[in-house]
């Protein structure tokens, strides 16, 4: 049925929002005439602004034209004003080069530059040397003559010579000011004067006596008044201010030059320079041709805008009568075709109400999580939403009048389709259970299958139910009870105790570990014995109180050993864990922790201890037995060998028999080889007790290298060996005890000697690595060790034989007392050695004892010389 109605609205298309009445809608007079006056309202504005904005623009171009022109004028005048001052420089310096006296050929240089510059009518001029006023001008043909003063002449120069010790040299003056030297009776027309601009220039012939020059030029001149291009004159007025006063002093034209008409002058007011100062002048030109179509286009646009305004009014007012007419013809027919249009309209509307309504119910049921189905009597799919893709992995209109029950697993089957039959009977309610359907994919899905009623339709009676999608719910469950079961194996299973507490000391929880280490047959019997924990499990209750002190402010312990109560009353020492556990409200919720029995462990270390102990207490007396041993021996083996060498050399007289001799020999030989064997005993007592004491100092590691080499020699050569050496000649000294080092370098190189056989090499470098530390190697081409004999020779009294023992001598102390000596001055001393390749020997000493080697710094004797024969003791 929905299909249907879906199939005839894609037919007939989307339904009309209302009533249709006509193709043309019918339009009233008034509204025509409410248009028409719209349209002439909206064109007005539009005008109205397009002429505002043009104005606004024109004016900006009306500025920059008159603008221009006061510019260019200005220009020219300020060019005039220039070339008048140059004028009047030169003027004035050549009348004070020519004195109190003129000549004819002075005046026509005079006539020259005037008439040069065609600015200035005429000049004035006070001769210092005389004192006596001068006048040429164009009035009197350029003849110099002497000017007779009217007026106050004094207070008149008094005014120019104030001006010139003020600085100004140069200044334009009133033309009143110069009544006293240039009367109005010189010229013909008085109308004149008020035309003339005068200009003084001031001099200074010796301090106090000054010469004053004014140039007399015209105004209408110096501004080209009277210049006329192309018929028209630049301006057609001009007003000139004071500087400071800002008083009018010179006006030509007046504002009343065109202000009749559309096109008034241009108006403009703007500063120019004369005689230093600025000077503010106002300026009328007449319009040009720019400043006439600025002026007119706004206006010429304002009727053109109202012209077109009145003409579209017009042509819209006949649209709407024909409109009118065309919408009363319409009318008619229109009128025919609203009842049929009202009908379809109807009909329209309830298709599309239904489908509305078909639409937000197929939504609302896609809307929902679950599957919606319905199926008959026997379980055949009759409707299914969308979510059936989504759990099924296929599309609902594939399982369309398929039977529910073909997608169970086979053992859920049975069950559901004998509750499904009790539920289509009547005999049982609506219900929900767990079953596993078969998707797409041939995997099944865990779901939740429930039937919540039977709704009556035309085809029958129709049964209404769900299936949700509950697959990740239960692999969470599995997991969980996976995870639960792993981690109570773990707990029930674990070698060690462990255990929750609550903060009041009770147990919450223990494995069987736990009750193990305190005596108790199963965690139950724990927990029912133990009430508090730290008055019951502790020995001492502080410690309990200060380790849950300490959980509080670090949140976790480690490691804490404490001795604590078995249920027999016994007590065991354990190692705990112990950490917080917080709720929600950041309160102590509870504790877990754990526990182990290190009570053997313990005991274990105890007897460690005291054994270590007494190993330490059994070698100090050794060492001090062997170090008084030596000290009782050398004694009376001072004696022998001092008596068995009176008896050798004959000192008391003949022996008579050489035979004795050799016997005393011997017996030196021997007690000389074991007072060495007894200095060595005591040197590394010494060390081992502490008691020896460097006495060091400075000194290069190069001579005593030299020095044991030297004492070699013999043996050296003996067993036909080479040494070769690499000391670089700027290595530091060494910071040590120079005998000591030379036991050490003696023992190792003698050993060198001994088990190297004949033809071999020694190899003895000295560096300084990267770390700055001094290091010594020695090398050999001898027998060389095994890992076991290398063992062995480290062992004091340890020696290796070989085949090569040039001298059975040894004690076997040497390689203990050289890594005893170099330990004692905190360097490292390593050996390697391989059977039959030889053996290395590195001694490494702290950057702290290599030290700058002093300049030029005195070689001090040998001390192998006197030192103890016991330093060069062969092993």
């Amino acid at each position: 049925m929905a299909e249907q109605h879906q199939a005839e609205a894609r037919k007939t298309g989307p339904p009309p929002s209302g009533p249709v009445r006509g193709s043309a809608a019918v339009v009233s007079g008034k509204a025509g005439y409410s248009d028409v006056l719209g349209f002439y309202l909206k064109g007005l504005s539009v005008v109205l602004i397009f002429f505002a904005v043009i104005y606004l623009l024109m004016q900006d171009l009306k500025s920059s034209e008159t603008q221009k022109i006061a510019h260019a004028f200005l220009q020219s005048a300020q060019e005039n004003v220039r070339d008048l001052e140059v004028i009047g420089e030169h003027l004035n310096n050549y009348l004070i080069a020519s004195g109190d006296t003129l000549d004819k050929k002075d005046t026509t240089f005079i006539w020259d530059m005037l008439d040069k510059g065609n600015l200035a009518q005429g000049l004035l001029w006070f001769s210092p040397y005389d004192g006596k006023w001068r006048q040429m001008d164009s009035f009197s043909r350029y003849n110099v003559r002497e000017v007779f003063t009217e007026g106050n002449l004094s207070r008149f120069h008094k005014k120019l010579v104030e001006k010139a010790q003020l600085g100004q040299n140069r200044a334009v003056l009133d033309m009143d000011m110069l009544s006293p030297v240039l009367p109005s009776s010189n010229f013909k027309d008085p109308e004149q004067i008020k035309g003339l601009l005068p200009w003084l220039f001031a001099y200074e012939y010796k301090p106090g006596n000054y010469g004053f020059l004014i140039l007399l030029p015209e105004i209408s001149k110096l501004f080209a008044l009277e210049q006329v291009e192309n018929g028209v004159a630049p301006v057609s007025g001009l007003a000139l201010f004071t500087p400071h006063s800002e008083n009018e002093m010179f006006r030509h034209g007046g504002d009343n030059q065109g202000s009749g008409g559309l096109f008034k002058p241009m108006r403009l007011r703007q500063g120019i320079v004369m005689a230093g100062e600025s000077w503010e002048t106002e300026i009328l030109a007449p319009p040009t041709t720019a400043y006439r179509v600025f002026t007119v286009l706004p206006w010429a646009g304002l009727v053109l805008g109202f012209l077109c305004i009145g003409a579209g009014g017009v042509l819209l007012h006949r649209g709407y009568l024909k409109e009118r007419q065309l919408a009363h013809i319409s009318e008619a027919l229109s009128s025919k075709n609203t009842e049929l249009l009202n009908r379809e309209t109807e009909r329209q509307k309830l298709i599309t109400e239904f489908q509305k309504s078909e639409w937000e119910y197929r939504s609302i049921i896609n809307a929902v999580s679950d599957v919606i189905f319905e199926t008959d009597q026997t379980g055949k799919i009759l409707f299914l939403n969308d979510k059936w893709r989504d759990i099924m992995q296929a599309e609902a209109d594939y399982a369309i009048n398929t039977n529910l029950f073909d997608y169970l697993h086979p053992s859920d089957l049975g069950r559901h389709k004998e509750l499904f039959q009790g539920f289509t009977s009547g005999d049982r309610g609506s219900y929900r259970r767990e079953a596993r359907m078969k998707t797409e994919s041939g995997d099944f899905r865990f779901v939740e299958l429930g039937f919540s009623m039977i709704r009556m339709s035309e085809s029958g009676s129709r049964v209404v139910g769900t299936i949700t999608d509950i697959e990740q719910r239960k692999k969470a469950e599995l997991a969980h009870d996976s995870a639960e079961k792993q981690y109570r194996e773990m707990f029930e299973n674990a070698l060690n105790g462990i255990y929750q507490a609550t903060p009041e000391g009770k147990f919450v929880s223990v494995n069987q570990a736990f009750a193990d280490i305190l005596g108790y047959a199963d965690p139950e019997d724990l927990k029912e014995a133990i009430t508090s924990i730290r008055d019951q499990i502790y020995v001492d209750p502080h410690e309990r109180a200060v380790l849950e002190l300490q959980v509080a402010q670090h949140g976790k312990v480690f490691g804490v050993e404490h001795e604590v109560y078995k249920k027999d009353g016994s007590t065991i020492w354990v190692l705990e864990n112990l950490r917080a556990v917080y709720g929600s409200d950041d309160e102590v919720k509870h504790f877990e922790g754990n526990l182990w029995d290190v009570t053997s462990r313990r005991a274990a270390d105890e007897a460690l201890k005291s054994a270590k102990l007494e190993a330490e207490l059994t070698s100090q007396a050794r060492i001090e037995f062997m170090a008084n041993m030596s000290h009782e021996l050398r004694t009376p083996l001072n004696a022998v060998i001092g008596f068995s060498e009176i008896i050798r050399n004959e000192v008391m007289g003949p022996i008579g028999q050489d035979v004795y001799k050799e016997y005393a020999q011997d017996i030196h030989d021997s007690g000389k080889q074991l007072l060495n064997i007894i200095n060595d005993i005591l040197e590394l007592s010494q060390i081992e007790i502490g008691d020896r004491e460097l006495k060091e100092k400075s000194f290069p590691m190069a001579r005593i290298i030299q020095s044991v080499l030297s004492l070699l020699d013999h043996k050296i050569k003996e067993g036909q060996l080479r040494v070769d050496t690499s000391i670089p000649e700027d290595l530091p000294n060494i910071f040590a005890e120079e005998l000591a080092m030379k036991q050490v370098l003696m023992n190792v190189v003698s050993n060198c000697v001994k088990f190297t056989p004949p033809g071999g090499k020694i190899g003895i470098t000295v560096s300084i690595d990267p770390e700055e530390h001094m290091m010594v190697e020695i090398t050999d081409t001898g027998v060389g060790m095994t890992e076991e004999e290398l063992a062995k020779a480290m062992q004091p009294f340890g020696q290796v034989e070989t085949e090569l023992d040039r001298d059975t001598s040894g004690t076997g102390l040497g390689l203990s007392i050289v890594q005893a000596l170099v330990d004692l001055h905190r360097g490292r001393f390593m050996i390697a050695s391989q059977k039959e390749k030889g053996t290395t020997v590195k001694m490494v000493f702290p950057k702290e004892r290599v030290v700058p080697k002093p300049y030029e710094a005195p070689r001090e004797e040998d001390e192998t010389q006197t030192g103890d024969n016991r330093s060069a003791g062969l092993i």
